[in-house]
Formats: C-alpha cells, sequence, structure tokens
C-alpha cells in the first residue's frame, strides 16, 4: 500500500546513498560490531560497511535513476562534503570550533553558517530539517569563539604548563607510593609462601592429614603470591610516558610564543582548529530562555569540564533579561535631565550592555527613548524630578539667568552632576531654600560676599 508523507532529511540522505537509486541491488550494507553490540539490543553495534565488504552486489538488476559511475561520483562528492566528526582533519570554513559544538537543550550537534569570512552562526536545526519542528536555538559564534580562545591560550600558557607539571610530579609520587605498596605484598606473599614451603617439607610424611594440610595451604600461598606478581605488572605496563627534562624546556619555550603565534597573519583558520581539535572534546552551549545569555560547557581532552557564560547578541531589546530595569533607568535619568550621552554612560558604569552585546551609545538610547515616546512614555525633563533640575529649569525657579547658575557652577556652589556635555542640578527643598537665600543676596547691594552657609551645597541624599 502506497503511503506518501513528508519529506525529511534523513529520507533524502537514505536515497541519495542507497544503491537502488542506480539499480544495483544490495545486501548486507550493515553490519555489527562486536565490540559495541548489546545483547537484546539489535541497533546496538550496527554500522556501515565498505562497498567491498557488502554480501551481494548485482549492478543492473532494478529500474536505474542515474548511472552506476554517476552514482560512485555523488557518493566521492558526499564524502567530500561531509565533515566526520571527532575524525580527520579541521572542518572548513573559519569557524574556531567548527563540528565541536553541540546544542545544550537537544544533544545534537549544532551546524555552523557563514554570513561573509567574518560572521559565523551556530544553529541547532536537526529537529526542524528532519521533523518540520520549530528552531531549537541559535546564536552568533564571535562571543563563544572569543571565549573559547581565550580559555585556550590560558590552558597552554607557560603558568598553566607549569601546574601540569606540578600534578605530573604528585601523581608520579601517588603512583609510586602505590607500586612500593604493591612490592611490600608480594614481599609478604613470598614469605608466607616460603613459610609454607619449609612447613610442608618438615612434616612426617607418614602424617598423610596433616602434610595433605600443609600442601594445601602452600599452593594457596603460591597462587596468591603470583596473584601479586600480576598486579604489579599490570600496574607498570599503565605506567604514563614522562616528560623529558629537555622536552619540557622546549615545551614552555614555545608556551611562551603561542599567543604572538595564535594571533599571527601567517596562522590560518585550519591551524587554529586543529589546535582546538587536540585540546577540546567539544563544547556544549546552552541560550538561558530567550534572553542575551549563553551558558558554555567546554569538555577538555583530559576529561576535565569548565563552566562559563558570555553575553551573546540579540536581535531587539526585550529580548535583554534587564530590559525592564534598563527601561526604568533610561526614563528614570532622562526625567532628571541627563544627556542621551551622560544616560549611555551611567548605563555602562551599572555593567547594563545593548542588545547587540556592545556597550551603550547617545544613539542607542535616542532610538530606545524614541519607542518609548512612541509607546506613551512620558521622557522628557521634568521640572524638580526627584529633586534633580536643568539649569533652564532652576534658573527659572530662582528668577536667575542661566549664565548666573553657570558662575554659581565655577565656584561649586551649586550641587552639580556632569551628564555628558551637559550638567544636571540636584536642589531639595532644604538645598532650594539655601540658594533661593543666595539670591536674594547676591541681589542685595549691601554686601557682595556671601556667607559660607550660603555658598557651602549640600550633597544628594
Amino acid at each position: 500500500m502506497l503511503q506518501w508523507r513528508p519529506i525529511n532529511q534523513a529520507t533524502i540522505n537514505g536515497i541519495l546513498h542507497h544503491p537502488v537509486y542506480a539499480g544495483a541491488y544490495v545486501y548486507g550494507r550493515r553490519e555489527t560490531n562486536l565490540r559495541k553490540a548489546v545483547p537484546g539490543e539489535p541497533s546496538k553495534g550496527r554500522r556501515w560497511a565498505k562497498p567491498e565488504d557488502w554480501d551481494v552486489l548485482i549492478q543492473d538488476k532494478l529500474p536505474a535513476y542515474i548511472t552506476w559511475e554517476n552514482w560512485q561520483k555523488n557518493q566521492q562528492k558526499l564524502r567530500e562534503n561531509s565533515v566526520q566528526y571527532g575524525q580527520g582533519g579541521a572542518a572548513r570554513g573559519s569557524g574556531l570550533l567548527a563540528s565541536r559544538v553541540r546544542c545544550g537543550r537537544c544533544g545534537y550537534r549544532m551546524s555552523i553558517s557563514y554570513a561573509d569570512k567574518q560572521k559565523a552562526r551556530y544553529t541547532c536545526d536537526m529537529h526542524r530539517n528532519h521533523c518540520g519542528a520549530k528552531q531549537c536555538q541559535a546564536f552568533n559564534a564571535k562571543p563563544l569563539h572569543e571565549l573559547v580562545e581565550k580559555q585556550l591560550l590560558i590552558a597552554i600558557s607557560p603558568a598553566s604548563i607549569q601546574l601540569s607539571v606540578d600534578a605530573i610530579d604528585l601523581l608520579r609520587a601517588d603512583r609510586q607510593q602505590v607500586a612500593k605498596h604493591h612490592q611490600q605484598t608480594i614481599q609478604r606473599a613470598t614469605y608466607e609462601a616460603d613459610l609454607a614451603r619449609r612447613r610442608y617439607e618438615e612434616v612426617d610424611p607418614a602424617n598423610r592429614l596433616v602434610a595433605s594440610e600443609l600442601e594445601r595451604r602452600w599452593e594457596t600461598a603460591l597462587v596468591a603470591q603470583r596473584h601479586a606478581e600480576e598486579e604489579l605488572a599490570r600496574f607498570e605496563q599503565t605506567q604514563p610516558s614522562s616528560i623529558t627534562p629537555s622536552e619540557l624546556t622546549e615545551i614552555q619555550s614555545l608556551a611562551n610564543d603561542i599567543p604572538a603565534l595564535w594571533h599571527a597573519e601567517t596562522t590560518s583558520g585550519i591551524d587554529r582548529q586543529t589546535i582546538v581539535r587536540t585540546l577540546i572534546d567539544q563544547v556544549t552551549a546552552e541560550v538561558i530562555g530567550d534572553t542575551e545569555r549563553l551558558q558554555v560547557t567546554i569538555h577538555w581532552s583530559g576529561g576535565f569540564e569548565s563552566r562559563h557564560e558570555v553575553v551573546r547578541s540579540v536581535g531587539k531589546f526585550e529580548q535583554l533579561e534587564s530590559c525592564d530595569a534598563i527601561r526604568t533607568r533610561i526614563i528614570q535619568l532622562k526625567r532628571r535631565g541627563h544627556s542621551y550621552q551622560g544616560i549611555a554612560d551611567a548605563l555602562n558604569g551599572y555593567g547594563y550592555h545593548a542588545a547587540s552585546g556592545s556597550e551603550f551609545t547617545s544613539a542607542i538610547v535616542s532610538q530606545l527613548c524614541k519607542r518609548f515616546r512612541q509607546r506613551g512614555e512620558t521622557i522628557s525633563a521634568i521640572v524638580g524630578y526627584e529633586d534633580y533640575w536643568t539649569p533652564h529649569a532652576l534658573a527659572g525657579a530662582l528668577s536667575l539667568s542661566v549664565s548666573t547658575l553657570r558662575n554659581w557652577q565655577a565656584y561649586h556652589w551649586l550641587a552639580a552632576i556632569p551628564s555628558g556635555k551637559r550638567w544636571i542640578i540636584w536642589a531639595d527643598d532644604k538645598e532650594l531654600n539655601r540658594l533661593r537665600k543666595l539670591a536674594d543676596h547676591q541681589r542685595s547691594s549691601e554686601c557682595r560676599n556671601a556667607p559660607a552657609k550660603l555658598t557651602t551645597p549640600r550633597s544628594p541624599q
């Protein structure tokens, strides 16, 4: 019975790789790897066999869509286009971690795509390609590459190499202690076997029961001695290779040059990928929710795992985890009278970052304020909002000119706060009362020298 089903990537790959596409009948395309086979699970341990290992191959047996020669050329092309994960050389492209990144959500390997030679992007499309489901996750490759590059240079720095050498020395000392324990066990077993032998030789042969028991004990002691010797032999066979002093000196000298070599123009992307493949097994990455935070786990070749978190670029401001706090802060600072650049400096000082992952600029803040206004937010400076005044607003409240306030600010008679190229003034009710008295005193012709209590500003609470 013919059934029509939606096409998926697995079906297309199966058609392109199957010899029936070229009109050939084949049997035995898959074979069992006995080392990986699991009893009761027929699918475990199965692998694709080489064409020369197929049990049956009959060409021109079935209707063909292409010739056998074209099919063989297609197989060769598919092999050339495929990157065998964990095998062969580095993957093509500028991606530092090509074929080394796994999705932290579903566990599948993430594919990499290039907008140009410098921009790369990781995507997890396995479920979408096979089942038509929604894309699992995607993110810009730059922050991940920068993190791995930084950690890689730390790992191969002279200090890290010295720590590894110290760890090797500690491991060697531990192994020496274990070897000494095995040797002492052999000595004890040898003594017990020798003692059992002497007791057996001294017994009267006529006393058969005693002789039989002593002989059994002697054999048991000999077996224990042989087991102890075999344990020592197995332990010595697993002895790791050691680094000679000359090799250590050469490694340490190279470690001092690695950062310069890594960033050199003569070092190709393939060279960097090869180094990564040597030291890193894989990298697991997961976008936290839909935010800018990217959780990364680096699986090093020695079995160690290091966990990190980086900031990625996102498509819109609302995806930022701190978007509500940033919006509130921008509106608050703008109502106080801060300039766009002053707000950007304040946000950067708080540790916030824009959707692109970069620092805030006056242009970004201006665009956000425009969007907030379109949503009905009051963004303009409000007179005396939270006791902060623009020079024009305060001058109007005190019936003074802005130039007079500028003079007071130069004399440090105001609690002025810089904001980009502007400045705003803090003045609560008490401070405003002081400034009014100072203004009245300045208008008086009786005395030009104001007392200190009128010229000393109070700090913002």
